[in-house]
C-alpha cells in the first residue's frame, strides 16, 4: 500500500521576492469565485508551490485573514496530489477576494476547479496555462 504525502512542507510554500515578482510578471491566471490566481511554471527537482494571500482591504481583523489563510492551505494540503503527476512543478497564487467569510467545502470546490484548470492547461500546452476565465 503506498501513502500519499499529504504534509505542506516549507518547500511547498512560494516565498522569496524574485520568484514571486516573476510569477506575477508571467499574467497566467484567471478567476474562480471567491480566487484570483496566478500560476506559472517552476524549475525542475523543486515541488510545486503555493501562496496564499488574504488582504486587509475586506477582512480588517487578523483573526478572519488567519482563518481563511487556514483553510486554504487545507484544502490544498488534501488536494495537491493532482498537481503531482504534472510533468512541470507549478508555482501557484492565490488572492481571496471575497467580502464573505466562506465555508470550507466552499473554499474547498473552487480550489478543486483551479487545480483541475491549471491541471488541463498543463496538458494541453508545455506549461501550466490558466484555462479559460471566467
Amino acid at each position: 500500500m503506498q501513502t500519499t504525502d499529504r504534509t505542506l512542507s516549507r518547500a511547498e510554500r512560494l516565498s522569496g521576492r524574485t520568484e514571486i515578482a516573476a510569477l506575477f510578471a508571467a499574467r497566467e491566471g484567471g478567476f474562480v469565485y471567491p480566487f484570483r490566481y496566478v500560476v506559472a511554471a517552476r524549475g525542475a527537482g523543486r515541488p510545486s508551490a503555493l501562496l496564499i494571500s488574504v488582504g486587509k482591504k475586506y477582512h480588517k481583523r487578523a483573526v478572519r485573514r488567519n482563518l481563511l489563510k487556514r483553510r486554504v492551505r487545507e484544502a490544498f494540503r488534501l488536494n495537491k496530489a493532482q498537481l503531482a503527476g504534472l510533468k512541470v512543478p507549478t508555482a501557484l497564487v492565490l488572492i481571496y477576494c471575497s467580502k464573505d467569510i466562506l465555508s470550507y467545502r466552499e473554499i474547498e470546490d473552487a480550489l478543486l476547479n483551479i487545480l483541475a484548470r491549471v491541471a488541463k492547461g498543463a496538458q494541453a500546452g508545455a506549461g501550466p496555462a490558466a484555462g479559460p476565465a471566467d
